[in-house]
């Protein structure tokens, strides 16, 4: 008796344990991040928008650099999420080359004293300011050295100082009060950001020279007489610190080569591998400890050493600027006359196209863009800001002030059921207990104890094989599904078609969906339809397109009929689907 009370107390925790739910953020839903919708547009007037906008708390922060043909005078704003100036200042005495990125710098406190959170901003003109990132305040302002322009390379936080590459070397200054702690001369720059390896600090220069300072002491490697086929080749980019490489991208004239330079040589460091690269290198990216994403004029690559040192082909074309990269996820301008952007993931050791989805925004650019949950901020050379709201929130979503708010944003919740471990669990137990009884020569205790077990595991499991089965099962059939009446700009695109009572609309060219689901609720929306989808344990059905239900509706991907749920029939990105009545 103590026996069947025990096992079936097991039985009632694993059922409740199963039926559980956590917390998650939908954040694999890679593809539908380039189905964006714009939400508002600024024109930030003459100035080129050359490094990413910043988000801090409510605010979108951008900075532009003066054009090259008149007085105009670079700038730095800050947004709300609904597009309001909050405030903005003037970079005085400074007209070209600001294009230093912003600088973040959380509260904190060190040897020098304490700080408030803190904004770094840095000019052409020599200067760098700490600023209130609220209200635009200056905490204080320090001058560098000019040789022709000031500064234009990333700082970094180290500890509690802000290192500043000059135009000709490194400056270090107190976060909380900006003195000046300590200065080097190094060779002349230009956007060549500084690293911190341990306790050097590594910066390169225009003339091929990789920079090391150590306790004072101050080092360099000439780059020129290793680097084969690239006369002076030039630093124009923080190196990328590896787990065994430190990674350096240099420029010639009509090519480039990417680096990886022994880390634990230095300061004399020796070059252990090189790629070929397209010219006009990009500012590369660290992805993980052992590899990152270079781009040029051949686009988009993987440098990659987990295993052996390699790089992967080249994804799109002319990527010259900084590149976004986010939980597998790769964004980057094109750099060219009509522009646009390229979307891609990190799979199978390459980048990979997302989708051929264009936001309005175009032209020559090489800021990446800012992400916030499902908001994304870009801007180019015309000094066009914008600001899009995607259907996948990527990273955690992003929390905006009552003030501030649209729409309510919160992180989308969704069921991930604990049934596959319980699932496992039970058909173990079965085992056990069926192997136990069975050693006791019991072979009717056996199964009368082990059984149960048994059939509430394949009830559980149901569902998955159901779902298996679906995203299996498109019975193949031989019939065309272009109609020739579609334009053919669809083609190479998803189409999706309603074919109703006797006549059918179609739509395509509306973006790239992973999904039957995805796919039928975006045409549905574009094209003004209502449908009814039932939602079911073994997955959810379309029950009534624009109120006709009839027998029921079936649906054709490519000419192949799908069987049971539409959220595991997968599209591809120039899927033809077709629904019909059954």
């Amino acid at each position: 008796m103590r026996v069947r009370f025990n096992l079936a107390l097991l039985v009632l925790i694993l059922l409740l344990f199963s039926q559980s739910t956590v917390k998650a953020n939908t954040n694999t839903d890679f593809e539908n991040i380039v189905s964006q919708e714009l939400v508002w547009e600024k024109d930030l007037g003459e100035g080129y928008i050359t490094t990413s906008p910043l988000i801090h708390d409510d605010s979108i922060i951008v900075r532009t650099s003066g054009t090259w043909f008149d007085e105009s005078r670079p700038m730095v704003y800050s947004f709300d999420f609904d597009g309001n100036l909050q405030w903005s200042i003037t970079g005085e005495g400074s007209t070209n080359h600001d294009m230093t990125p912003l600088l973040f710098i959380p509260s904190g406190e060190g040897n020098c004293g304490n700080w408030p959170e803190m904004l770094a901003v840095a000019w052409a003109n020599g200067s760098v300011q700490a600023l209130n990132p609220t209200t635009g305040d200056t905490f204080w302002t320090k001058n560098t050295a000019v040789q022709t322009w000031g500064i234009t390379g990333s700082m970094l936080i180290d500890a509690d100082r802000i290192v500043v590459p000059t135009r000709n070397g490194v400056d270090l200054f107190c976060i909380a009060d900006g003195q000046l702690i300590e200065s080097y001369e190094t060779g002349l720059g230009w956007r060549n950001g500084a690293s911190v390896l341990e306790e050097t600090i590594i910066i390169g220069d225009e003339q091929g020279l990789l920079w090391s300072i150590t306790n004072g002491l101050v080092h360099n490697t000439s780059l020129t007489q290793e680097v084969q086929g690239i006369e002076t080749p030039k630093i124009r980019h923080a190196p990328i610190i590896l787990d065994d490489f430190v990674l350096v991208s240099v420029q010639g004239q009509s090519s480039g080569k990417v680096l990886l330079l022994n880390k634990s040589s230095g300061p004399d460091f020796q070059i252990i591998h090189e790629f070929d690269i397209g010219m006009s290198s990009s500012i590369p990216t660290k992805i993980n400890q052992t590899a990152a994403i270079v781009g040029s004029s051949a686009g988009l690559q993987l440098v990659d050493c987990s295993d052996t040192c390699s790089i992967s082909e080249s994804l799109s074309d002319n990527i010259n600027g900084e590149i976004f990269y986010r939980e597998g996820v790769i964004v980057a301008a094109r750099n060219g006359e009509n522009g646009g952007w390229v979307y891609a993931q990190v799979k199978n050791s390459k980048p990979e196209p997302l989708g051929n989805f264009q936001i309005q925004l175009s032209g020559w650019g090489t800021a990446m863009p800012a992400n916030c949950g499902q908001y994304w901020i870009y801007g180019n050379d015309q000094g066009i800001l914008q600001m899009y709201e995607s259907k996948t929130i990527l990273g955690d979503s992003c929390e905006m002030t009552a003030s501030s708010k649209t729409n309510e944003v919160s992180s989308e919740e969704v069921e991930v059921s604990k049934a596959p471990a319980v699932i496992s669990l039970l058909l173990f137990s079965f085992f056990l207990v069926f192997s136990f009884t069975w050693e006791c020569k019991n072979l009717r205790s056996a199964f009368k104890f082990s059984i149960p077990l048994l059939l509430i595991a394949l009830i559980l499991s149901t569902p998955y094989i159901v779902t298996f089965w679906s995203g299996m099962s498109l019975v193949e059939l031989d019939e065309e599904q272009w109609d020739e009446d579609w334009p053919n700009s669809w083609k190479g695109t998803q189409v999706i078609s309603f074919e109703l009572e006797g006549s059918s609309i179609a739509i395509g060219d509306i973006g790239t969906y992973s999904t039957v689901s995805e796919a039928t609720i975006a045409a549905a929306e574009e094209l003004e339809i209502h449908l009814v989808i039932e939602e079911t344990n073994l997955g959810n059905y379309l029950i009534s397109i624009d109120g006709y239900q009839g027998d029921g509706w079936e649906f054709f991907v490519d000419g192949s009929r799908g069987l049971y749920s539409i959220d595991d029939v997968e599209l591809d990105e120039n899927s033809v689907l077709v629904w019909r009545p059954a």
